[in-house]
């Protein structure tokens, strides 16, 4: 996620969704392939589809992003209870999540937030 997120900054749209796709399918898998569903895996199956969202954004897919959190609320949803959940999350609180997701102004909003916050990418595992 830490790459696809600095390829979004640097404008490299294509090459993020791709990166973000590859989150979004690992965690995806991470949950469904373990017993009990962590917190850590649904956040991460969260911020990949927060990410994707951006990106589809960019490209004027609104229909696509409706489609696509509504896909993710309901796949969090069939996971109501999520070991290591910090105080005050849950499963429910992802799914309220990714309904606010939907609206364009919150969209900006959060492109803004991962655009300004870059994380540092050691050299190796740009390409």
């Amino acid at each position: 996620m830490r790459v696809g997120n600095v390829l979004l900054k640097h404008e490299s749209e294509t090459d993020a969704f791709n990166e973000l796709g590859c989150a979004f399918q690992v965690a995806q898998h991470q949950l469904i392939r373990t017993e009990k569903p962590s917190w850590r895996w649904a956040m991460r199956l969260v911020e990949s589809t927060n990410l994707l969202v951006v990106v589809l954004g960019r490209w004027d897919y609104q229909g696509l992003i409706r489609d696509l959190l509504n896909c993710v609320q309901h796949q969090v949803a069939t996971f109501p209870s999520l070991s290591d959940c910090p105080s005050g999350r849950s499963a429910k609180w992802l799914c309220m999540w990714c309904q606010s997701m939907t609206c364009p102004k919150r969209q900006a909003s959060i492109e803004r937030l991962y655009v300004q916050n870059e994380p540092l990418i050691p050299a190796g595992l740009m390409h």
